[in-house]
């Protein structure tokens, strides 16, 4: 589907407020985890959206490329117009083997093991290896959903057993976040996935695409009534999703699966946060009011 923009703001929001934690037992060098309280504060939340590349989530001049996904200020939008119900936003940052940590393990193992090592020792076209370590995929959402789950609902929920909970991100972010509620489907509510790296690098054909297609086919029944938002662009490394996209369009579609489920397409979008932060409102209204 090509998709239009919906506008998002008509009143004036307030920002919120950012904690700042720590959470140790992570499989890398990065235990900080931002959590974004609304300004309607937390006694009625319940709705928590994790997100992977946390440290791009909110402030540009504190990113790598000078631009963030500006979250607070959407959501701030989002929930002072009535649009979506107050959420509270955990940001969880990305390490120093964020391919690492972000590749769906699972299916990853799966591949022969001469593929395997194929993809451990790519380097992209700047030269630069994509995988600094090994595959972690599995330990990473050990960390979040053992570690900081739990943190979170202790710290901030009164009544968890009612709580939904998401989770989103982009590029391989997004991956990992698909893979998150294949995973753990009794965990995660649903998930946003803007610009799903289905390649893992950037080229295709790839074997390890496919394998994520074949997981996804295994596991489907248990996440087919969820809701899910994907969404690409055709400019950059967008250019490698429609294929693999396309697959999981007609996944859903032959199962009947409408409702639940959305798939845009943005003509002119290119592959970073720019784009991202326009897509994000749609994303998130998408999935905060699915179920």
């Amino acid at each position: 589907m090509i998709a239009l923009f919906l506008p998002v703001c008509t009143l004036i929001a307030q920002p919120g407020r950012i904690d700042t934690l720590r959470i140790p037992g992570r499989p890398a060098n990065e235990d900080r985890v931002f959590v974004w309280i609304p300004a309607q504060g937390v006694e009625n939340v319940q709705h928590v959206l994790y997100m992977n590349d946390g440290q791009n989530l909110f402030d540009p001049s504190t990113t790598w490329n000078g631009r963030a996904w500006m979250v607070r200020e959407s959501l701030d939008s989002l929930i002072s117009n009535g649009y979506i119900p107050p959420v509270l936003l955990v940001a969880i940052p990305n390490s120093d083997i964020r391919h690492s940590e972000y590749t769906p393990e699972k299916p990853f193992r799966s591949l022969p093991a001469e593929v395997q090592q194929y993809y451990r020792t790519a380097v992209r076209p700047n030269g630069t290896s994509y995988f600094r370590a090994d595959v972690v995929g599995d330990a990473y959402l050990q960390y979040v959903t053992q570690r900081i789950k739990p943190e979170i609902e202790r710290r901030y929920l009164k009544n968890k057993s009612s709580v939904k909970s998401y989770i989103a991100g982009a590029s391989m972010g997004g991956l990992n976040a698909w893979y998150a509620v294949l995973r753990y489907p009794d965990i995660f509510d649903g998930a946003a996935c803007l610009a799903t790296h289905w390649p893992l690098i950037q080229e295709i054909p790839s074997a390890a695409g496919e394998s994520f297609m074949s997981y996804f086919h295994q596991r489907f029944h248990t996440v087919k009534d969820k809701p899910w938002y994907f969404d690409y662009g055709d400019r950059g490394i967008d250019t490698l999703y429609a294929p693999y996209q396309q697959t999981v369009d007609r996944l859903f579609e032959r199962q009947g699966v409408s409702g639940s489920y959305k798939s845009l397409f943005f003509p002119g979008h290119d592959h970073n946060e720019l784009y991202w932060t326009k897509r994000f409102p749609e994303a998130i209204r998408f999935l905060l009011n699915s179920l």
